[in-house]
């Protein structure tokens, strides 16, 4: 039986990947994504996982420290442990200035096709 490299790198580094101030990653969502970009048999980048992702523009986003010490309450960031009590106050003192974008993603696992088949005709 045998195994895609791809499909072993992916469980060798199934954990979180830090992309803040980091190089540009791409992500794919969708089989198609992945067809598209050429080359899907060797193709670069990170298979879309379910959870909670903030967008934050590279050059206003916090330091690595900062953001592990943040967490996502109704949508928005604010230190870990904020008391529900206090979130709208937390979320208004975190990041000042900064705009984001939060978003829940549930990603439903596929099976990946990475090399067509060709018809004979």
């Amino acid at each position: 039986m045998e195994i895609p490299v791809n499909n072993i790198y992916g469980v060798l580094h199934a954990g979180t990947v830090s992309i803040i101030k980091g190089n540009p990653i791409r992500v794919f969502a969708t089989q198609e994504a992945v067809q598209r970009t050429g080359a899907p048999g060797s193709v670069m980048g990170n298979l879309l996982q379910s959870g909670t992702y903030s967008l934050i523009r590279a050059k206003e986003s916090p330091s690595l420290d900062q953001a592990k010490s943040l967490t996502v309450m109704q949508g928005r960031l604010m230190p870990a442990k904020t008391a529900l009590t206090e979130v709208d106050e937390a979320a208004a003192d975190t990041l000042k200035g900064v705009t984001y974008v939060t978003s829940d993603v549930e990603v439903t696992p596929a099976t990946f096709v990475t090399g067509a088949a060709k018809e004979s005709g």
